[in-house]
């Protein structure tokens, strides 16, 4: 998968069928001229998302490129998310539908839940998905494609990495440097891209300390074209045993996406600290 300018993404098989790229581009509002960019360098996995009202946008980037001839349908790879208020089963579809209205692409390669914090087994919930012999898909194997997280050297979550490894689940990354330009960053935050031991192996690379990642599919999202460019150029190193040794050390259990608007609900995944 390559662009304009010869950058070449790898990609992994999926459990059920096809590739996701080992790289992509999260979106925000305001989008539109960082898609195209991205396609003309070789990106061609893009995370959009019905709640931050980016499918548009991410439509509108698509299908110019596929009318300059830049790329086809098929070499993309395109994610978007059921919101919370449309959980309930019946709603689902019309989700669907209105995604797939705003991104006028056909088909989804991916759609996850968004924050599915109102998800929780209990016995006989018809909500849960059964196989042809009446057992719950998702009670002791999870067969999800992938699944998308909070991971960066500051959250390792090395349970979760070795139980998705084991079961052929890909983990994608959001937040993978940190996220130091959200908004809800305070002035006393730890910056994981300042950290001494990522400036120290940066170094050694000649690479920037954003550009440290270990063992994820992320999505890091800019609109910043000096930004995009230097996320993409992550393919060409590698990361030492020692390096991935110090980067370890550094997990803190640190969320910078604690989701506290949600602390109350009795589903709340991380009243256990983790």
């Amino acid at each position: 998968m390559s662009g304009t300018d010869g950058v070449r993404v790898p990609s992994v098989k999926l459990n059920s069928s096809g590739s996701i790229p080992v790289l992509g581009l999260g979106t925000s509002r305001g989008t539109r001229e960082a898609v195209e960019y991205a396609i003309d360098i070789g990106y061609r996995h893009f995370d959009s998302a019905y709640a931050c009202r980016t499918e548009a946008e991410v439509e509108a980037a698509i299908e110019k490129k596929i009318q300059e001839g830049v790329v086809k349908r098929e070499d993309l790879f395109v994610t978007t998310k059921l919101f919370n208020t449309f959980h309930r089963p019946e709603l689902v579809l019309r989700a669907i539908q209105m995604s797939l209205a705003a991104l006028k692409l056909g088909y989804v390669d991916l759609y996850l839940m968004h924050k599915p914090i109102a998800f929780k087994y209990i016995d006989d919930n018809p909500t849960i998905p059964k196989d042809a012999n009446g057992n719950y898909l998702y009670n002791d194997v999870d067969t999800a494609d992938t699944w998308k997280v909070e991971s960066h050297a500051y959250l390792m979550q090395p349970d979760l990495f070795d139980y998705c490894k084991t079961n052929g689940i890909v983990l994608v990354a959001f937040a993978s440097v940190g996220s130091p330009g959200r908004r809800n960053k305070t002035k006393d935050e730890a910056v994981l891209s300042e950290d001494p031991i990522v400036v120290k192996i940066a170094k050694r690379l000649g690479k920037r300390p954003s550009q440290i990642e270990r063992g994820r599919i992320p999505i890091p999202r800019s609109t910043n074209p000096a930004h995009i460019k230097e996320n993409i150029e992550v393919c060409d190193f590698d990361l030492t045993p020692a390096d991935l040794a110090e980067l370890g050390s550094l997990d803190r259990q640190l969320r910078f996406f604690g989701m506290a608007e949600h602390k109350n609900s009795p589903n709340f995944p991380y009243n256990d600290g983790k």
